[in-house]
């Protein structure tokens, strides 16, 4: 695979190599090119994709003693995990699903005020204090913008109870077909293995894109069909993250 395709290694990686006529991943310079940090990442990647490999995942052994991983598995024995996913556009957040170990699933539905979006919000964590909320990179940070725009207050320890899967798998995993830590390609891994059986390929909405442009549709039509359509997606995004999570355990 040439190494433009891989995406993992970040586009002044990908240059830097191309500059030396290095253009693909097996060339005998390659790792060398990467930093101490990324090295890992990438040697995982390539060693679960070889042809040698007997598995189809790579965990290292480390993902064990950390801490977030801990807490997650122990709130998971107890049932008191939630995955979330946000839907937003640049200016509103108007969706959040969280679905439990069982695939039960509730949201939040707010299209005309992110004040009264943050409100439910904040409410609902407050009223799960024990839980432990995996969400996929952008939740967290989203939140927080908004805490900020907004000008609220929320519990000194209110994002403790935040872990974010994407930096569990980059950090510690690798899986068979899948060169980089996108959820939608990682779902395309685990549907390869039978372990993800309901992909985007058949919903009515398969992107965060696509969720905008159905909201958008949503604010003038008021549709309850276009609704629909976004929460369907949005909870398919919360089973993959909990049926990838599983994979950990």
């Amino acid at each position: 695979m040439p190494i433009g395709w891989f995406y993992q290694c970040g586009k002044t990686n990908r240059t830097k190599c191309h500059e030396k006529g290095i253009v693909s991943f097996y060339h005998k310079d390659f790792l060398d090119q990467l930093s101490c940090k990324l090295r890992p990442t990438i040697q995982r990647i390539l060693s679960v994709n070889s042809v040698k490999s007997s598995s189809w995942k790579a965990i290292d052994p480390s993902m064990y003693e950390d801490e977030d991983y801990q807490r997650c598995k122990k709130c998971y024995h107890e049932n008191k995990i939630l995955y979330i996913d946000l839907e937003f556009t640049k200016k509103q957040i108007y969706l959040c699903g969280f679905s439990d170990n069982y695939d039960q699933f509730e949201y939040i539905w707010e299209t005309k005020s992110n004040l009264e979006f943050m409100h439910q919000f904040i409410s609902f964590i407050d009223n799960h204090p024990d839980f432990v909320f995996i969400y996929y990179s952008a939740e967290k940070k989203k939140i927080q913008e908004y805490i900020r725009k907004l000008d609220l207050s929320v519990r000194p320890n209110f994002f403790e109870s935040f872990v974010d899967l994407y930096i569990l798998l980059s950090k510690y995993t690798a899986f068979r077909n899948c060169y980089d830590y996108k959820l939608k390609n990682i779902t395309k891994a685990f549907q390869a293995q039978n372990l993800i059986t309901q992909g985007y390929q058949y919903a009515e909405c398969q992107s965060g894109t696509e969720s905008i442009d159905i909201f958008e549709d949503y604010v003038l039509f008021k549709r309850e069909t276009d609704k629909n359509k976004i929460i369907d997606y949005n909870q398919l995004d919360c089973i993959h993250q909990k049926k990838i999570f599983e994979a950990l355990l």
